[in-house]
């Protein structure tokens, strides 16, 4: 990269002297352009890896009692322990996930967006819970999570994925201090929803949170 930053400044050097022939300066071009392909390709590749996964969506959300739902949904399982610290934190104020509208970038997972792509981006957006904004943005996320879920009973189509792969819902850092993922799944075995918890130090080669599909066995 720093060979090539020379090269574009010796470039412009010779057109604003204004005393270089058409023959010379097509020969640095053809090389600056050759040696800016070279680093570009593969930078370019990286930048479509990424975004290719990313999409926006805009809720209109209800007021909701979450703990009522997440117990009582039919057709939902919701009793894993990660998941169930990251809902009781979140509601320990006693507050209600409010009505709100709000606009959301999620991560598409398909086979090939592996978590090694995805999970920079997570580490940089980490919900904490022992703060009463960290809460309530955690209210907003599973009130999300419970309203696609009840949008795609049954496993309808909608926004939420609803072919194995997971619907990550946020990372966050619990009143006890454990970083968990949050996430929601469709099981067509089971005819039903999931939501669970998963700890990022579970993390290796095989095992992929974000990417792996639940249908595969």
């Amino acid at each position: 990269m720093k060979k090539l930053i020379l090269l574009a400044q010796e470039l412009l050097g010779y057109i604003a002297s204004g005393k270089v022939g058409e023959d010379i300066l097509e020969k640095f071009v053809s090389q600056f352009r050759e040696k800016i392909e070279k680093v570009a390709e593969p930078v370019a590749g990286e930048i479509k890896k990424v975004t290719k996964f990313l999409r926006t969506v805009t809720y209109d959300l209800p007021e909701r009692d979450l703990v009522k739902f997440f117990k009582d949904r039919k057709g939902l399982y919701a009793s894993d322990g990660d998941f169930q610290e990251i809902l009781t934190d979140a509601v320990s104020d006693g507050k209600m996930a409010p009505a709100e509208k709000v606009t959301m970038h999620w991560h598409t997972n398909t086979e090939d967006a592996h978590d090694d792509i995805i999970y920079p981006q997570i580490d940089e957006d980490i919900i904490e819970l022992s703060t009463a904004e960290g809460r309530k943005m955690a209210r907003t996320r599973l009130n999300i999570l419970a309203t696609n879920i009840e949008k795609q009973e049954g496993g309808k189509e909608g926004d939420f994925r609803n072919d194995g792969y997971v619907n990550f819902v946020g990372k966050f850092r619990t009143i006890a201090k454990r970083v968990l993922l949050c996430r929601g799944r469709w099981y067509s075995d089971d005819r039903e929803w999931r939501c669970s918890g998963w700890r990022p130090r579970e993390r290796n080669a095989d095992s992929q949170f974000l990417s792996r599909n639940g249908e595969t066995k």
